[in-house]
């Protein structure tokens, strides 16, 4: 916009910090484990939260992480390996006899082959085609923090990385990750305005792009996943998930922006059809190397979708046999979706959907940490193995 729209600009503004803010207040009232860690996506949280509210007997799955720890992280400058850290194993794969299957806890939980690459695509980062990275959001002597991780999906053994340390940003929304294993975080300022940083996946140090929210132009994006231009290409897309006017209200359908990344201007895609979800229609998003886009509507019941990627239309709708409220994330991987649920202690749960028999299967309950943010690479295995 030109001159002449500076009260617009400060309304929005205006909207965006308050309705943050109203959250927050009320999310500190509210004595459910899930509401009790003020991770409501901004923006849009108080319609969400209103909608899951504090007594609704669901699972959470993923979301956002408010507040980032002002702790630096690790050394910049290190080389991404593909190896994870050599120290803080934790979470479900600590402890675990890889002989036996059993954990050393006494969960006796098998270690699961899930699939993985030993030979990335052409173009790759070992690390991108080997693990899903996590972001979850803890209270530090009464501050949240936000911390990244690495989960190695062949024993799910789970291991730090860093606090997250993002210049001008006060939390995290949503998480992908690119083709060379560069993170793509979606974070939010003082101001309620979104931002985009990237990420080291070795050392979490992150660095701000020239993305510039469309909050003006009233479009509230949300999430965001990279999407392989075609089946097994070497090429992707980076896909965003705004609401067009609004992002809490339950009428208006989710649409679909692709950025540009050498300049990080957005182009409307197309918009979508409501999703039966019963509520607002915010959906994480999670891309794949076959050029498939998925979405999962939090709400009771949660529905996942997949995205016809030229169009923003749905080519297929999934409604799920329980409800989600906030937060709530999932990643793809080897031909399954992971849902990461929490509802307090001891973390996330892990369940993996699969889109060919529609079932659902635990993968493993209270994995330590509760995850607020998932990504997985266009590198990585998108077809089962076996």
């Amino acid at each position: 916009m030109g001159d002449g729209t500076y009260a617009t600009r400060r309304a929005v503004r205006t909207h965006a910090t308050l309705v943050a803010s109203a959250v927050k207040a009320w999310a500190c009232v509210c004595m459910s484990p899930c509401m009790r860690r003020q991770d409501v996506r901004t923006g849009l949280s108080m319609g969400l939260a209103a909608f899951v509210g504090c007594s609704t007997p669901v699972a959470d799955v993923g979301g956002v992480s408010e507040g980032l720890s002002s702790s630096a992280g690790p050394e910049t400058g290190s080389t991404d390996t593909g190896q994870p850290p050599t120290e803080g194993g934790t979470g479900a794969g600590a402890g675990v006899d890889s002989s036996t299957g059993d954990s050393a806890t006494g969960s006796g939980l098998p270690v699961l082959d899930v699939g993985g690459n030993t030979t990335p695509p052409d173009g790759c980062a070992s690390s991108a085609a080997s693990f899903m990275y996590l972001l979850s959001s803890e209270p530090e002597g009464g501050t949240p923090s936000s911390d990244l991780y690495r989960l190695r999906p062949s024993d799910l053994e789970l291991e730090l990385i860093a606090a997250l340390d993002c210049e001008g940003a006060h939390s995290a929304m949503a998480l992908t990750i690119d083709r060379t294993g560069m993170l793509w975080a979606m974070t939010v300022d003082d101001d309620g305005y979104r931002k985009i940083h990237t990420i080291d996946p070795v050392t979490g140090a992150c660095s701000p792009t020239d993305f510039d929210d469309p909050i003006e132009e009233l479009v509230f994006v949300n999430t965001l996943a990279f999407v392989a231009d075609e089946p097994g290409g070497e090429t992707e897309s980076l896909y965003l998930g705004a609401n067009l006017g609004a992002s809490f209200d339950p009428n208006i359908p989710l649409s679909l922006e692709r950025v540009e990344l050498t300049t990080m201007d957005i182009d409307l895609v197309g918009t979508a059809d409501l999703a039966p979800n019963g509520g607002y229609q915010i959906a994480d998003l999670s891309g794949t190397g076959d050029s498939r886009l998925f979405g999962f509507f939090a709400g009771n019941p949660a529905v996942i979708v997949e995205f016809n990627n030229d169009d923003g239309s749905f080519i297929e709708v999934n409604p799920l046999d329980f409800g989600v409220g906030s937060p709530w994330a999932f990643a793809q991987w080897a031909g399954r979706l992971w849902l990461f649920s929490s509802a307090g202690d001891p973390g996330s749960d892990i369940r993996a959907w699969d889109p060919v028999s529609k079932t659902v299967e635990t993968l493993h309950p209270g994995i330590g940490v509760a995850v607020v943010g998932a990504a997985v690479s266009t590198c990585a295995p998108f077809q089962p193995e076996g």
